[in-house]
């Protein structure tokens, strides 16, 4: 596929954004609206228009992002190409930092064990505050954070490491100090989620004559616990006086009722960009609305749902036409992890295969020993993942990883960097169980939102826009089908619970209110021994 051929898939809206000749160029991109294509097509005209891989920065949320666009621009050009920096914020770092120095790198499990040594109490949580407080988001020290933070500064320079956000620390003092090149255009992707660090960066490099080309939506900004700051979004053109904003204004992934559900529940946030935003696919089924008395039968009754629309598993009736689904096409999206047992629980009993979406722990002792192999090949690789007790599709996406790396060092860098959402996207035959935050840029046919009520989703004593914006995000994943459900009772919650305040906000004529049938006992199955 040529460049040309691929900007002739671009609507209207699109190739403004991609043709912009601004200084700098925003582009406001709602779900399902073609985001990832539209900054592959950037890339590729400032390919077109001379400007060398080298000389190009594209920065992604995740590392699968990076990959995907990595594909795509070879797909379009028709042949491989070296594409040093299309990376995240961290990979790009390590990239740029190892050509100035020697370093180890500690993931965040190194990190917790290194606090653990030097006597910290609650290492995991000083690890997180002291990473918000490296990422310029937490800025009033107590005295206990500085005594800290220095010992901790101190043990890594005597072990010749730097953790993952000195990474962006050192790139940013490098640039500064001119001791790296800067890039002819930088591209950003999901440029609401970029927290004050990552945002002084991109500072540093327009200072220094880049153009930027951010990409995104406030609407799907979800991760303030990190410090991602939505004001750098709304006051774009504030920061860049000079730049063109675009707006995406279809959605290519969502019935039209899915769509308009969502619109009408995000217009209620204040802390947005207002604009037009219309389905492709018109049409579409009401959302599936149900309570049931407790967090055991909604898992109930999600499985039944499944086994249905996939024209029965098991003995139970089927009040579906079989619309040709696998168990891939599934996601039951949670607020919290609390929420999943029970969901594990039925599937087991309900013969459906299912995995829970979560970084595995162990990471930096596979790292080490990745480090430690003699030979550096695919088979030993194998041999090590598989004895290290990986599931299937984990195993793949470190056989993947492989692939794009040239040393078992830089094989080991990459896990480390690796996040939750990262895994969120390897495809598996298996229904998928996952928060809300880890299935930010995924999509499925079919998706259930356990546990719509008061005090779960919105989440109590977190602030409302941002709950809006998860439920938001959560919604826009499906493209068929969505059903919400919620519960009066769960074994974590103390008091009976009501209907979340975001149902409210739907329109009555988009929902389809169920109601719960008699409860059907399974057919008891014998284990092998009984």
């Amino acid at each position: 596929m040529s460049r040309n051929s691929f900007t002739d898939m671009l609507d209207s809206e699109q190739k403004t954004a991609v043709e912009s000749t601004a200084p700098h160029t925003l582009v406001v991109a709602g779900p399902g609206s073609g985001k990832t294509m539209v900054l592959t097509a950037r890339y590729l005209r400032c390919l077109e228009e001379g400007h060398s891989p080298r000389e190009l920065c594209a920065i992604t949320f995740t590392n699968r992002a990076a990959l995907n666009m990595r594909n795509r621009i070879a797909r379009a050009l028709g042949k491989p190409l070296d594409l040093p920096f299309i990376d995240t914020f961290h990979g790009l770092a390590l990239k740029m930092l190892k050509n100035l120095k020697s370093f180890k790198l500690y993931g965040r499990e190194d990190t917790i064990e290194l606090l653990r040594g030097l006597g910290v109490k609650r290492p995991a949580g000083m690890a997180e505050r002291l990473s918000l407080i490296k990422n310029m988001v937490i800025r009033e020290l107590s005295e206990e954070d500085r005594e800290t933070l220095t010992l901790y500064n101190r043990e890594l320079e005597r072990r010749g490491a730097l953790d993952l956000d000195d990474l962006l620390i050192e790139l940013a003092c490098a640039v500064r100090e001119g001791r790296c090149g800067v890039f002819s255009c930088v591209l950003v992707d999901e440029f609401q989620d970029i927290n004050p660090l990552q945002a002084y960066l991109i500072g540093l490099f327009t200072e220094r004559g880049s153009r930027l080309f951010a990409i995104g939506d406030p609407d799907q900004s979800i991760y303030g616990f990190r410090g991602a700051n939505l004001e750098g979004f709304l006051r774009f053109t504030e920061s860049y006086p000079s730049a063109e904003v675009v707006t995406l204004k279809r959605n290519y992934r969502s019935t039209e009722l899915i769509v308009r559900a969502s619109t009408s529940l995000i217009e209620h946030n204040r802390k947005r960009i207002a604009h037009p935003f219309e389905a492709v696919k018109k049409g579409g089924e009401r959302i599936k609305h149900i309570r049931v008395r407790n967090e055991r039968e909604e898992a109930e009754f999600v499985a039944r749902e499944i086994e249905s629309l996939m024209g029965g598993l098991s003995n139970l009736s089927s009040s579906h036409e079989h619309c040709g689904y696998t168990f891939s096409d599934f996601a039951i999206l949670f607020r919290t992890r609390r929420q999943i047992p029970p969901f594990e629980e039925v599937f087991r009993v309900s013969s459906i295969p299912y995995h829970v979406v979560s970084l595995p722990e162990g990471m930096a002792g596979l790292a080490e020993r990745i480090r430690a192999m003699k030979e550096f090949s695919r088979d030993g690789l194998l041999e090590l993942v598989k004895d290290c007790g990986m599931a299937e599709y984990m195993q793949s996406l470190v056989l993947s990883l492989a692939e794009e790396c040239a040393t078992k060092e830089e094989l080991a860098e990459r896990l480390i960097l690796m996040d939750t959402p990262d895994v969120a996207g390897i495809k598996a035959e298996r229904v998928s169980l996952l928060t809300l935050h880890a299935v930010k840029g995924l999509e499925f046919r079919v998706v259930f939102v356990a546990g719509c009520d008061e005090g779960i989703l919105p989440l109590r004593g977190e602030d409302i826009e941002e709950e809006r914006r998860l439920f938001y995000v959560a919604i826009t994943r499906a493209t068929e089908r969505l059903y919400l459900t919620g519960a009066d009772r769960r074994r974590f919650c103390e008091s009976s619970l009501k209907r979340s305040c975001f149902i409210e906000e739907i329109p009555r004529t988009l929902l389809e209110e169920l109601k719960t049938g008699p409860r059907k006992r399974r057919p008891f199955q014998r284990g092998l021994f009984d």
